[in-house]
């Protein structure tokens, strides 16, 4: 089952928890201080669950 979902998902692959992490931990930065009201879909591109 987890390898038809990963070929539906347009970079071919299920993510890591890591990828996930990444984008928190960058939100969480200062680098991100002049982000305010967005929404970030990590999904590798897929539309639907």
């Amino acid at each position: 089952m987890l390898k038809v979902y990963s070929e539906a998902i347009p970079m071919g692959r299920s993510g890591e928890p890591s990828e996930l992490a990444n984008v928190a931990f960058f939100l969480a930065s200062d680098e991100a201080s002049y982000v305010t009201g967005q929404t970030y879909i990590v999904h590798g591109g897929k539309d639907t669950i």
